[in-house]
């Protein structure tokens, strides 16, 4: 009896750790995805295993993150996270851009994004800027200083329609007929490659993701939710306790 009691128990947390991480966003899906949470020395995994690490210059430090780890900037030039080019991140149709910032200065900043193609700069004041190179969008949307904010830019192409979601609520689109450039440069965290007179980031970011397709509401909101943890682990451990009972 006491068998069939923890087999009883151990199935109904497996059903609820199970529905907890079906229903979540799997980042994994994305182009690339940088969660900050195994960096290690200057290399910044890409945990959706395509390859996309990025590589810590300047002043770039680990620091707490809106969940676990996240890198802080000091704005100065030369402080940055550089993504080699690759064809998958030349975007130039449907992408979103997403992730949470902690902007500690009202002067302005950057998250992420690639130039000569696409980005997601911070202007005066943090206005968020949609950059698709040729056709910038002042959305006039400031996220807070000293507070988490998580910003999604979506591109959906065949709308013909570019969006600005501020903690998972839309505030704003712009009709559009643009594709992004197909450009040589690194993608960067934390500020331009070589546009380094403006646009630095001072503050810290967390959880960054490129998407190739647009993500809906209710998808952003599920990215906003901390990366669900792996049952198969927990359910091991657990196991293995029961058997000792």
């Amino acid at each position: 009896m006491k068998d069939i009691f923890w087999t009883v128990v151990l199935v109904a947390v497996f059903t609820i750790s199970f529905a907890l991480t079906s229903s979540a966003l799997d980042r994994k899906e994305a182009v690339a995805f940088w969660d900050f949470e195994d960096v290690k020395g200057d290399v910044v995994p890409d945990i959706t295993g395509n390859g996309h690490e990025g590589a810590i210059k300047g002043n770039v430090d680990v620091t707490d993150g809106k969940y676990g780890q996240g890198l802080k900037f000091d704005g100065k030039v030369g402080s940055v996270v550089i993504v080699e080019n690759h064809k998958a991140l030349q975007i130039t149709e449907d992408i979103t851009m997403e992730g949470w910032v902690f902007p500690t200065s009202p002067n302005q900043g950057y998250v992420v994004g690639k130039q000569g193609s696409y980005g997601m700069p911070l202007w005066n004041n943090l206005e968020v800027k949609w950059v698709i190179w040729g056709g910038d969008w002042f959305t006039g949307i400031q996220p807070k200083v000293d507070e988490w904010n998580h910003i999604a830019l979506v591109y959906d192409f065949k709308a013909k329609t570019r969006l600005i979601y501020l903690n998972g609520k839309e505030e704003g689109d712009q009709k559009t007929t643009m594709t992004m450039p197909v450009s040589p440069h690194p993608l960067t965290l934390g500020q331009w490659v070589t546009l380094t007179g403006q646009e630095r980031l001072i503050g810290i970011i967390d959880d960054i993701g490129i998407w190739n397709r647009p993500l809906s509401a209710d998808e952003l909101n599920k990215s906003m939710e901390p990366s669900p943890v792996e049952p198969k682990d927990k359910l091991a451990t657990m196991w293995s306790m029961l058997k000792k009972r």
